[in-house]
Order: C-alpha cells, then sequence, then structure tokens
C-alpha cells in the first residue's frame, strides 16, 4: 500500500473515531469532556481496523501515549482545526510508514 493511501486510510480511521468519540462523550459521559480520551482512541483504532493499515500495530499502551504526545505537539505546532491529517502522519511515521 502506498504511503499516500496508508495516510488517508488512517485520516479515515480517525474521523471516524472523533464521531464516535463525540457521541461517547455526550451518551456515555453526559457531555463531559473525556480525560482518558488517548486511551478511548487507541482501543477504539484497535478495534476498528489500524491493523490493517499498519502491521504489526502498536498495543493499546503505546497508542495512547502517542495520542497523547502527539497531541500535545500539534497543539503547541498547529493552530488549525485539521487534527486527523497531522496525527496520521505523526502516527505513520513512528508505527508504520514502512
Amino acid at each position: 500500500m502506498a504511503n499516500e493511501e496508508k495516510r488517508e486510510r488512517v485520516v479515515g480511521l480517525l474521523d471516524a473515531a472523533a464521531a464516535a468519540h463525540h457521541e461517547y462523550e455526550v451518551q456515555e459521559l453526559d457531555g463531559m469532556r473525556d480525560e482518558a480520551w488517548p486511551h478511548w482512541y487507541a482501543a477504539h483504532l484497535l478495534e476498528n481496523g489500524l491493523d490493517q493499515v499498519i502491521f504489526p500495530a502498536p498495543n493499546q499502551g503505546a497508542l495512547a501515549e502517542f495520542f497523547a504526545q502527539s497531541y500535545a505537539e500539534y497543539e503547541a505546532q498547529h493552530p488549525d482545526p485539521n487534527w486527523q491529517i497531522f496525527t496520521a502522519e505523526q502516527l505513520l511515521t513512528r508505527f508504520g510508514n514502512s
């Protein structure tokens, strides 16, 4: 799979996760912010096809740690709202851009 195709697939997984996480916060957390969101995202992506794009897929703990670090970098460097593209590129660089 070409790098651009991998990136687009990861962006799609992140878009779907964002929508599902919003629903989770609304339905399960009564509109409260999920402070453990990196763990939720890690579990969701691993359950919904990340291993079809990145193999071997990272374990949930490593992926959650990545999300926390990557989001902090994103906030510091990128004021625009396209977190999914930034994160997909970082994820592929760190775990599977081979």
